[in-house]
């Protein structure tokens, strides 16, 4: 049985959540609520909706996915050490066609279904004039943060907590 589950209506496509695509690295966290996804399950996929191409070349990418019982990122990061690496990728070029982009997962994760998820994306690229944008979507909660910088010692690229980040309501449609 495979159920397809969207978060998320094409309401903005005017961001490069979650990717930062202006920044050589980013760090982003999103929370996902139970009650958005609606149920558990084994995720082997994870989709980005693609609103304005880039053919954005990403040295590296790592996706990570764990729970919470906050339903809410008004605090800042939550505690990334329990997360579990689901996606890693090495030189690949992102945002080539409008639409779903996908990208299976290495690990699948097992989602309870009751806790809110957690999606950390983290980049490192070099500079690109032509950045990709993303269908995102806005919240009544904060169910974003994330730091962006030209400068890896600023510790964008690990998943450290930091007191830095720029806390949001907007998101990505997955």
């Amino acid at each position: 049985d495979c159920d397809e589950i969207v978060v998320g209506n094409a309401a903005d496509s005017s961001c490069t959540i979650p990717f930062q695509a202006e920044s050589l690295y980013s760090t982003s966290e999103y929370l996902y609520c139970a009650s958005e996804i609606g149920k558990g399950g084994i995720v082997d996929t994870l989709w980005f909706n693609v609103a304005a191409t880039g053919n954005f070349a990403v040295e590296r990418i790592r996706i990570y996915m764990g729970h919470t019982s906050s339903h809410n990122l008004s605090g800042g990061w939550e505690n990334l050490s329990d997360l579990q690496e689901v996606y890693f990728s090495n030189n690949q070029t992102i945002a080539t066609s409008l639409g779903w982009e996908e990208y299976p997962l290495h690990t699948p994760f097992e989602y309870d279904g009751t806790s809110s998820l957690l999606l950390v994306v983290v980049h490192t690229s070099d500079y690109t004039t032509s950045m990709p944008k993303y269908y995102n979507h806005s919240t009544v909660y904060s169910s974003s943060v994330w730091r962006a910088s030209d400068n890896y010692s600023d510790s964008c690229a690990s998943l450290a907590p930091t007191p830095c980040g720029v806390i949001s309501n907007v998101r990505p449609d997955i």
